[in-house]
């Protein structure tokens, strides 16, 4: 039998994570759905405030540190729920990306033909300087590959999410989307996690586009990122 933590790396992190994503989200919805309709009677946002899509993206948000603010918890049991979501939800989400960056890191190993391990208790350096030298070098190099290959990914991911994004969003009211530039600016914005709130798709308000939208936009990135975090991370220690 394998050992719980091997099982636990091998993607149930992830069914754990997204079972436990879509749970907190009916919880929260179950808890905030009536208050915020009263919260919202007076504007536009009354029309999204009870649909479980939302919550779905609120919980999102939460996990991805991204915060736009679309909507916010106003109940006492909805804040407190809140509290334990981000306690326990994000250190969750962190372990999910720290388990796939580490398996894509190996993968790009693979791609870029590295023969030397970044593990400092599996390298064995040689006595010879000239030749510890050579492999420290080669590790270097391959790093730096990997990291080239990463940015371009990441390049090429914000571009289309970006062109998704306008496509998709360029004639809905509300949403800010109007131009492809600021198509670009939501994507930088999501992806460093600053979350200003200025802008935020419509189509995250459905349950299918706040889970597509945040699996195949925000949390990729988050991957990408976070792969290419701990692959730099090699070069400075």
């Amino acid at each position: 039998m394998a050992p719980f933590s091997l099982i636990w790396r091998r993607g149930v992190n992830w069914i754990a994570f997204c079972v436990y994503w879509i749970l907190a989200s009916v919880v929260t919805w179950s808890l905030e759905k009536d208050a915020q309709k009263v919260a919202h009677e007076d504007d536009e946002q009354i029309e999204h405030a009870q649909n479980l899509g939302m919550y779905v993206h609120l919980v999102a948000t939460i996990f991805t540190t991204v915060g736009y603010g679309a909507i916010t918890p106003v109940t006492v049991w909805g804040k407190i729920v809140t509290i334990i979501l981000i306690l326990t939800i994000i250190p969750l989400f962190l372990h999910c990306l720290a388990t796939t960056a580490n398996f894509l890191n190996g993968l790009i190993d693979k791609l870029v033909g590295a023969r030397f391990t970044h593990n400092a208790e599996h390298m064995e350096m040689s006595k010879d300087p000239m030749r510890a030298g050579n492999k420290a070098n080669v590790i270097k190099a391959n790093v730096l590959k990997g990291a080239a290959i990463l940015v371009g990914l990441m390049a090429i991911h914000l571009l289309l999410a970006a062109v998704v994004h306008y496509v998709l969003e360029k004639d809905e009211e509300g949403t800010g989307l109007y131009h492809f530039g600021d198509s670009i600016y939501f994507e930088f914005v999501s992806l460093s996690t600053v979350g200003f709130g200025d802008i935020i798709p419509s189509t995250y308000y459905s349950i299918p586009g706040a889970i597509f939208g945040t699996i195949f936009f925000n949390i990729v990135s988050c991957i990408f990122l976070t792969t290419l975090i701990t692959r730099v991370w090699i070069l400075i220690q």
